[in-house]
């Protein structure tokens, strides 16, 4: 793989939710097209240098919080970009295109119809998800998905049936997702939905590696939700993300109960694998929400699992 070109990317965030989004001017790549401001990182900077330099040269505002939100990599026909995305929550200044380059605020629910530049598409995804993603024990039965769900204190929740057909599964769900607060919380399947189906509150469906390459064509086709899927290599993750997935589980991180005889990647090669996935990526693995700082300095979304999201024994 050819040398990355290094780039630093912000996305400027109001309490209204909305995001700035810049031009590409005419005689760019991908002119016409719109992208997170950033620029190329130069000789000797620190990451965070190079962000506050590019913002107050593109938009004239001085950087006041930033935190580590996506780092990807993408290849263009005639280049191969390392992108590391921040996402920043306050600054000084009003934002204004210091270069000529239209400059725009639009909700981040309205960024997939913009046509944003084609490397900026995970970071969407990223804006999307919450940084923790609780998946439910495999012997909790169906009954107390929304009690535990409640309890989990996650964004993201994920109901596992593997005991349960079609027909019951959804049938829980509903019952489910009817009962669960808060309503802010997203609901994640361990299955598709009947073709033609959109359960209730349905935000996204999680597969295994099996369950991913059994349904490949099926996931093909339009659908309006989420797709995630398990990964514990490089080459699992290029599937995933060939196929169409939104972000993927990664690991394990560090040693685990539930998986003793598996070996553990550690944070080092978890960061080198997940930031050639070129998309959203969850650490998984003797990982608690405190591992969030540590998994998005990685260049990842967050944390997912199981035990670190059960109430006190």
């Amino acid at each position: 793989m050819a040398r990355a070109l290094h780039i630093a990317v912000g996305v400027l965030r109001r309490n209204d939710g909305q995001v700035l989004i810049a031009q590409r001017q005419a005689g760019k790549p991908g002119a016409g097209q719109w992208e997170f401001p950033g620029g190329k990182r130069d000789p000797g900077e620190t990451l965070r240098q190079a962000l506050d330099r590019e913002l107050h040269e593109e938009l004239g505002v001085a950087v006041q919080a930033a935190t580590p939100l996506i780092r990807l990599r993408h290849q263009y026909p005639d280049r191969h970009v390392l992108l590391d995305t921040w996402r920043v929550d306050a600054w000084q200044g009003d934002p204004v295109g210091c270069e000529g380059q239209p400059v725009r605020w639009v909700p981040v629910e309205a960024l997939p119809t913009i046509g944003l530049l084609a490397a900026d598409a995970p970071i969407v995804q990223a804006l999307q998800l919450p940084p923790c993603y609780a998946i439910s024990p495999p012997a909790l039965a169906a009954a107390d998905w929304a009690a535990w769900a409640g309890a989990a204190q996650a964004g993201l929740c994920r109901f596992r049936g593997a005991q349960l057909d079609d027909a019951h599964y959804w049938h829980a769900w509903d019952a489910a997702v009817r009962a669960a607060t808060p309503s802010s919380q997203r609901w994640v399947a361990d299955r598709c939905p009947p073709s033609g189906v959109r359960p209730r509150r349905l935000d996204g469906v999680h597969l295994s590696q099996r369950r991913f390459a059994a349904q490949a064509d099926h996931l093909q086709e339009a659908r309006d939700w989420r797709l995630g899927v398990s990964c514990h290599s490089p080459a699992e993750l290029r599937r995933a993300a060939a196929g169409g997935a939104d972000f993927a589980v990664l690991g394990p991180v560090c040693p685990t109960a539930s998986h003793p005889g598996a070996a553990p990647l550690g944070w080092t090669r978890w960061a080198r694998w997940a930031d050639q996935a070129g998309l959203p990526v969850y650490a998984i693995g003797g990982v608690t929400p405190d591992d969030v700082p540590r998994a998005r300095a990685a260049g990842g979304q967050g944390i997912a699992g199981i035990s670190a999201f059960l109430p006190p024994s």
